[in-house]
């Protein structure tokens, strides 16, 4: 079995090619209640083989897709209370991914070929994922991040590499005479001491900011279709600079106040999960102000017509879904979208797909309080353009 991880949604969002399960349950905490729990499991797994059997797979492979949450019905030590109020089971060939969650779910059972996820996501709150941008004068470094890992972002060759390289060809050059310092600056490089019409402390904050304007303008078109929270790693001095200069709308108030020169990557790692915990209400926040500053444009979208062929383009940049809701119909992969009332047989959940796809994207999701969902539907969508 397979524990679920925030950082395994986006392997899970994508399409399987076969069919697949996904069972969703609420836990009891002690018995006998809990003893509730083997029972409402197994009588999904019976629906689970019926809603199988009708799709046309054979019984031997229905066993065999089965077998291992099957064996979870006899398994006292899996029932055992760890204080948790929801139970998920996402089950295809040959693998049982499964996890508990503060949340309570619903009970509910999907057999499609992707697996359902839209509680998942708010029992996650969001995928925590994130940027982290490593920020001295002697260096700049961009990492992709979620709980476990730390993985450098290849920069364009003509990024500048340090405040040095950005000092010559400027208006530095010209004029102005340059040298270093016993003193040192920002990530430990000596300071540079510049002459002219200015005092040396005003020059040296002029030519910090150009270097500061140059990496945020080569940034620009690395961050231009990214859509997660960017942490910024940097000295005290650098960091208000900085965020004056940067317009990425999702970069956190809170950063990593240290030189990313004098720390190793995996304090850098944690340091930045510190950095990004407390401001995942404040990122959903800063998407919904956003949504509602953008709703007189072509850049939102709140029905499901527009923003499930918009996933197939990548267009969708952040999406809201409203929790326990579903929008029953047809997509018919070619941009047709066909919505009905009630459910019809071979009717998938359109909101669930439209869920799945941003995050196959990777974009954000928020799944939501139906009242805090930014539109009066279902769904809601901030759209690239």
């Amino acid at each position: 079995m397979n524990v679920i991880r925030p950082e395994d949604l986006r392997k899970l969002a994508a399409p399987r090619p076969k069919l697949c399960v996904s069972i969703y349950m609420p836990l009891h905490g002690s018995q006998p209640d809990s003893q509730q729990d083997v029972i409402r499991l197994k009588n999904l797994l019976d629906q689970a083989r019926d809603v199988l059997r009708a799709r046309g797979m054979r019984q031997t492979d229905i066993d065999a897709l089965l077998e291992e949450p099957r064996a979870l019905e006899t398994n006292g030590l899996f029932w055992r209370s760890t204080g948790k109020k929801g139970l998920v089971l996402l089950v295809e060939s040959k693998v049982l991914h499964w996890g508990r969650s503060h949340v309570e779910f619903e009970e509910f059972l999907a057999v499609e070929k992707r697996f359902h996820l839209a509680p998942l996501v708010r029992a996650f709150f969001e995928p925590e994922r994130m940027l982290v941008l490593a920020v001295s004068a002697n260096a700049v470094r961009l990492y992709r991040a979620d709980r476990e890992t730390l993985t450098p972002i290849p920069l364009p060759e003509s990024f500048p590499k340090s405040l040095s390289e950005v000092e010559k060809g400027t208006e530095f050059d010209k004029g102005l005479q340059y040298h270093t310092s016993a003193a040192h600056g920002i990530g430990g490089a000596r300071v540079g001491i510049l002459h002219g019409h200015g005092t040396p402390k005003d020059d040296q904050k002029t030519l910090l900011k150009e270097y500061l304007r140059s990496v945020v303008r080569h940034l620009e078109p690395v961050l231009k279709h990214e859509s997660s929270p960017l942490v910024l790693a940097a000295v005290k001095s650098l960091q208000p600079i900085f965020r004056e200069l940067c317009r990425y709308p999702y970069l956190l108030p809170e950063g990593v106040i240290a030189s990313p020169d004098s720390i190793a990557e995996s304090e850098l790692h944690r340091r930045a999960l510190e950095a990004a915990g407390p401001n995942r209400q404040a990122n959903m926040q800063a998407a919904y102000d956003r949504y509602v500053q953008l709703q007189t444009t072509d850049r939102v979208a709140y029905h499901i017509e527009q923003i499930l062929p918009a996933t197939d383009h990548g267009r969708v940049e952040v999406l809201f879904a409203a929790s326990g809701s579903h929008i029953w119909g047809r997509f018919d992969g070619a941009g047709s979208v066909a919505v009905h009332r009630d459910r019809q047989p071979e009717d998938i959940d359109l909101l669930d797909l439209a869920v799945s796809k941003t995050i196959e994207n990777g974009r954000s999701v928020y799944v939501l309080d139906p009242k805090a969902v930014p539109s009066r539907e279902p769904i809601a969508a901030i759209l690239q353009w």
